[in-house]
């Protein structure tokens, strides 16, 4: 090797003391590093030195280790790949959902420095393809159909009824034609127009509450988080309110009409009976009380109108 080719190895690579400094680790690690990572050394005049490209290459693949006041790691993996945090603010879930998305069979999972991550690549070929997991831009066009929808879970509270019977109400042949449904975000939602002609069409169930209030825009998992606090508290404070009007509790059913709770449970989960749900107990409005003892004795047994 000529002086000329030995002073441009020189210039084209560094020693691993140097390595040591500018990652901030020992001497032990740093020979552990090039065994055990891509990175192309050389030996000149009995002294190992790092080829500076090998060098950039991987720092630019990696995010486990930075260099001390100097570039981000990891520039071209970022690039390339997202992390679970990367996902999680993408599609505004949770830690959890972000770990569940990675390991759906359609996108290409890699480990570097023992961290999971997808492929931008199969991400994008992925995401058109479902409908549950929504990025920022979309999850705000699911707002505005929201705005004009209901979903089963709001119809339930409305009508203070069972979760199966509003699936028997959905199901039933002679609504067939009347409910409109849109999926939004993989949930079943029923058009509010669809859901009022109904409703009009009918006198056997009476809203208890007032129609919910429709989902606000939420673009991060902090506003999502704040919104679903603030309407736990709403329903807590709804529940308290309803306990002082004239109400009746189960153990009252159960004691006029001499039935056990087992099949006063069965009324309400029917959806005979209506009754709101009071921590671990059930109210029922006095209307509804009245109504159902006046259709037992009027007819010995209570019969639905469906």
């Amino acid at each position: 090797m000529n002086e000329i080719e030995l002073l441009k190895k020189y210039q084209n690579s560094f020693p691993v003391p140097e390595l040591s400094k500018m990652l901030g680790i020992g001497k032990t690690e740093s020979y552990w590093i090039l065994k055990h990572r891509d990175i192309q050394t050389i030996t000149l005049n009995g002294q190992i030195r790092i080829m500076k490209s090998s060098f950039w290459e991987w720092y630019g693949n990696q995010t486990k280790y930075r260099i001390q006041n100097g570039p981000e790691p990891g520039e071209k993996l970022k690039a390339d790949s997202y992390s679970a945090r990367d996902i999680m603010a993408l599609l505004g879930v949770s830690k959890y959902s972000a770990y569940r998305v990675m390991e759906i069979p359609a996108l290409t999972q890699i480990t570097i420095d023992y961290q999971k991550r997808i492929t931008k690549e199969s991400f994008d070929r992925w995401y058109p393809t479902q409908s549950k997991y929504r990025l920022a831009k979309d999850r705000a066009a699911n707002n505005k159909i929201m705005e004009l929808t209901y979903s089963l879970p709001d119809i339930k509270r409305m009508l203070g009824l069972h979760r199966n019977k509003i699936y028997y109400i959905m199901d039933h042949p002679k609504n067939q034609t009347v409910f409109d449904f849109i999926e939004v975000a993989g949930q079943k939602r029923v058009t509010i127009s669809s859901f009022e002609r109904w409703y009009a069409s009918q006198n056997r169930y009476k809203k208890i509450e007032s129609s919910p209030d429709k989902i606000p825009e939420v673009t991060t998992i902090e506003d999502s988080s704040s919104f679903l606090t603030k309407k736990k508290e709403e329903k807590n404070d709804a529940c308290i309110a309803s306990s002082t009007k004239n109400t009746y509790r189960l153990e009252d059913l159960m004691s006029d009409l001499g039935v056990s709770r087992k099949n006063a449970y069965k009324l309400i989960q029917t959806g005979e009976l209506i009754a709101i749900k009071s921590g671990k107990s059930y109210i029922i409005p006095e209307a509804e009380y009245k109504r159902y003892i006046k259709g037992r004795n009027n007819n010995g047994i209570y019969r639905s109108e469906e």
